[in-house]
């Protein structure tokens, strides 16, 4: 199991790395969309390279390695079902920056930066809510409690 869980993190590690340099390039794309000539269109873009060939694989590592964690240590616990509704809004929020790229290929550069930013910070929330998660292994509330 410590292979997985090992897989699991260096993954994560890659794909929280991705996701959080990916915001930065459009932001830096659409700043500089003036000052600099355009690139051929037959080139992907270097966001659009992170994106593919190494955020999402290391997503898809990172989120197979859990799901074999998770089935072998047997756990049910509600910091489990906490942490998993956080890892789906990571991943919405991937599909959009994936969308995002799409818009600074074509050269739409309206809101760019400021939807660049505003995925920076929840990316960064959601992240530090994840580990806080992982790590703290959290009760559920009272209210959460089931009687028995």
């Amino acid at each position: 199991m410590i292979w997985f869980l090992s897989l699991h993190i260096i993954a994560l590690l890659f794909w929280a790395a991705g996701i959080l340099y990916i915001p930065v390039l459009l932001a830096g794309a659409a700043k500089s969309a003036d000052e600099f000539e355009r690139t051929p269109g037959n080139h992907d873009s270097i966001a659009h390279v992170v994106f593919t060939y190494i955020a999402t694989p290391a997503a898809l590592v990172a989120m197979a390695a859990g799901a074999i964690v998770v089935m072998l240590t047997d756990a049910v616990e509600f910091w489990l079902a906490a942490k998993l509704t956080l890892v789906t809004i990571l991943v919405i929020i991937h599909g959009l920056l994936g969308m995002l790229i799409t818009r600074a290929e074509r050269q739409q550069y309206q809101d760019l930066r400021l939807l660049s930013r505003l995925s920076s910070v929840i990316l960064i929330l959601v992240m530090v809510g994840i580990v806080w998660l992982a790590l703290s292994k959290p009760d559920a509330p009272e209210a959460f409690a089931w009687p028995l």
